[in-house]
């Protein structure tokens, strides 16, 4: 009888670490992913020249972009609808002189607190982006300006690992992509 009661207490004990070594690994790959995340997200493998603007093509995690930087946006972009929300954690940073799709004209760092939700941080368009896109280039945006303007802002997930900045950018009207810096 002894000996089957100990089976019994071993097959129990065997059960439950393997439970506790799944929960753990699955743990652990979550802190790592978030580690990659965060690590990709800081990563800046273009080349800058000392005044900061970007001289050779890289990858630019969604930490680093820089008022002035130019970016290739990822295809997801153009096939999101109005409503969708695309998550990034790097882009593509090209220079100025060669094609891109919007060029950065402004940024800000929110204060902490609660994630405000997407329909707050997307009225910093009209408070905070166009008032800076007038400064950055220097004409006035109404109507007939040749740009569009929008906004990157931080995700829930980005709000919750610190992620404060908004950061506003331009394109053509057109859709079109440009091929110099838009700065007045």
């Amino acid at each position: 009888m002894p000996v089957k009661f100990a089976a019994y207490w071993i097959a129990i004990y065997t059960f439950i670490m393997k439970r506790w070594m799944w929960i753990a690994g699955i743990v652990g790959l979550s802190a790592v992913g978030g580690w990659w995340t965060n690590q990709e997200s800081s990563r800046d493998s273009t080349t800058r020249d000392k005044s900061g603007q970007i001289t050779e093509a890289g990858d630019l995690g969604a930490f680093i972009i820089k008022v002035g930087d130019c970016i290739l946006l990822p295809n997801e972009w153009s096939e999101a609808g109005v409503d969708d929300y695309v998550e990034f954690i790097k882009l593509d940073g090209v220079p100025c002189t060669e094609l891109h799709d919007v060029e950065i004209v402004s940024a800000r760092t929110l204060p902490d607190g609660d994630f405000p939700g997407r329909d707050a941080l997307f009225g910093a368009l009209s408070d905070f982006c166009v008032p800076a896109y007038e400064k950055y280039v220097g004409i006035p945006f109404d109507t007939d300006a040749p740009h569009d303007i929008d906004i990157f802002i931080p995700s829930v997930v980005g709000w919750a690992e610190g992620d404060r900045e908004i950061q506003c950018y331009a394109s053509l009207t057109s859709g079109e992509q440009m091929g110099a810096s838009i700065r007045g």
